[in-house]
């Protein structure tokens, strides 16, 4: 709690500040998106709190600049189609080791997501095998990451949908892999404590 309360007010410091207080404000809730989850609250509040906006701002495109976005997608996901009958995605998820399947056109073009959650309660009801296909269970993913984003723009996207995973595709959509929110805030918390003791 103590922490909320100390980047609350170092985001009524800035808010101020037009422009510069705008993105600041970004910052400082990136930030505290990795205080969440890694649990470091005091480290990282005091170096937000010790920061101005223009520093803030110099340091987030650096920590970017630094960060390579090939080298966060993961790529070992199983792969799906729409037409693929629930018994054979059965089998699929048995293999898989991610709780997430993309699925793809012909051309491997994503056309959506499927989560295990989705199809729990029916993964076993063998009557129901023939019935249903991965297309009664794909949804939308709540945004897609191209291979040309920054990593800014990556970070500004799991901010904005609060999403754990996003899908990655080229320029033609066809599905790469995927970001982790942790992978990409992990990456981020590690490059700032070099670039602080630098």
């Amino acid at each position: 709690r103590g922490c909320e309360v100390a980047v609350d007010l170092t985001q009524q410091d800035d808010a101020g500040a037009g422009g510069a207080g705008q993105h600041a404000e970004h910052s400082q809730e990136l930030f505290f998106l990795i205080v969440r989850e890694q649990g470091l609250c005091h480290k990282v509040v005091v170096e937000i709190s010790a920061d101005h906006a223009d520093n803030t701002h110099d340091k987030d495109d650096a920590i970017f600049t630094v960060l390579n976005m090939q080298s966060l997608i993961e790529k070992d996901y199983k792969v799906v189609t729409p037409d693929m009958d629930l018994a054979h995605f059965v089998v699929v998820i048995s293999k898989a080791h991610r709780n997430i399947f993309p699925v793809v056109d012909a051309s491997q073009r994503l056309i959506g997501v499927v989560s295990l959650d989705s199809v729990r309660n029916v993964m076993f009801r063998q009557e129901l095998y023939r019935r249903y296909t991965v297309a009664n269970f794909m949804k939308e993913p709540p945004a897609i990451l191209s291979t040309f984003d920054t990593l800014k723009v990556a970070a500004h996207k799991f901010d904005e949908t609060k999403a754990w995973n996003l899908p990655v595709v080229d320029e033609n959509r066809r599905f790469v892999g995927f970001i982790s929110r942790s992978g990409l805030f992990n990456s981020y918390r590690k490059t700032l404590v070099d670039l602080t003791a630098e």
